[in-house]
């Protein structure tokens, strides 16, 4: 299949479910748009394959739970991200209207400081929140994020979430320099570091060996840069806590750095199993 007709006519068609999707969320009032995203999520998401992961991942961190608890919050963590879906067009109202900020690094002093900042966050709850908290703040931050392949729908995704305090680093060759370069002139980063990235260490998560993004620790070490712990959680509905907590104190051993983070994710996903992304292949 040439290059040329995915462009012109498949990616095109490819993407007019979504932007369907968005429109009729985008009209909703957010409590409903939630709602009806998490509801429709709940009661269709557990046919799909990708269910099937998430069995598999939910008994390796929980081999002790029920299979109905599993069960349960397999379909609560599908709930859980169809919410995720109806609330993306609502998010900056969210962030102002309907989520508690707790500081525990005090933010304003940070804005102040010479060092470069690295807010890391987990797929829980409504990640696409805490860095709107931040420019909500007048403070301005570099994202990293997954391009998707198909051009139209990064297009539209860059065109929804536009920001002038935001900016949006891909991930690759490239995006790895311009995450240097960002640390280097002292700017803050976002980042999710939960999920399997093959081209890190095989580091224990929920006491099996899965493989574990390194670098931004490594980097940040030796940057002198602070690395700030961003919890999400939902508490009910649309209404949501972010916590900044105070910065991890680095090792000069990046596997050491990473596995603190792997056992800050581990006491989260405890916390609230029903709110993580289980449907990713952690362990693969």
């Amino acid at each position: 299949m040439s290059k040329v007709f995915r462009k012109i006519f498949l990616d095109p068609l490819e993407f007019l479910p979504l932007f369907f999707v968005y429109a009729f969320f985008k009209i909703l009032p957010v409590r409903a748009s939630s709602f009806l995203g998490g509801f429709l999520a709940r009661h269709i998401c557990p046919f799909l394959p990708a269910h099937r992961v998430g069995v598999k991942n939910i008994q390796k961190a929980f081999p002790k739970l029920s299979l109905q608890k599993r069960e349960e919050i397999l379909r609560s963590a599908w709930e859980n991200l169809g919410r995720v879906v109806g609330e993306f067009p609502h998010l900056k109202k969210i962030a102002r209207d309907h989520t508690q900020v707790v500081d525990r690094c005090d933010l304003k002093a940070g804005q102040k400081e010479p060092q470069a900042h690295i807010f890391f966050s987990a797929h829980m709850a409504n990640w696409e929140i805490p860095h709107l908290v931040l420019t909500g703040l007048g403070m301005k931050i570099h994202l990293l994020s997954r391009p998707p392949n198909n051009w139209v729908t990064r297009q539209f995704f860059k065109w929804v979430r536009y920001d002038p305090k935001v900016s949006i680093i891909l991930k690759g060759p490239e995006g790895g320099k311009d995450f240097l370069r960002t640390l280097q002139t002292g700017e803050n980063m976002g980042i999710l570091l939960d999920q399997r990235l093959s081209e890190g260490e095989k580091i224990p998560f929920f006491g099996r060996l899965a493989y574990t993004p390194v670098v931004p620790a490594r980097v940040a070490y030796r940057l002198g840069a602070h690395m700030i712990p961003v919890q999400v959680e939902r508490l009910k509905g649309v209404s949501f806590r972010i916590t900044y907590h105070k910065p991890l104190v680095l090792k000069k051993e990046a596997v050491t750095s990473a596995q603190m983070i792997n056992q800050l994710y581990e006491k989260w996903i405890t916390e609230n199993p029903d709110q993580w992304l289980w449907f990713h292949n952690r362990w693969k």
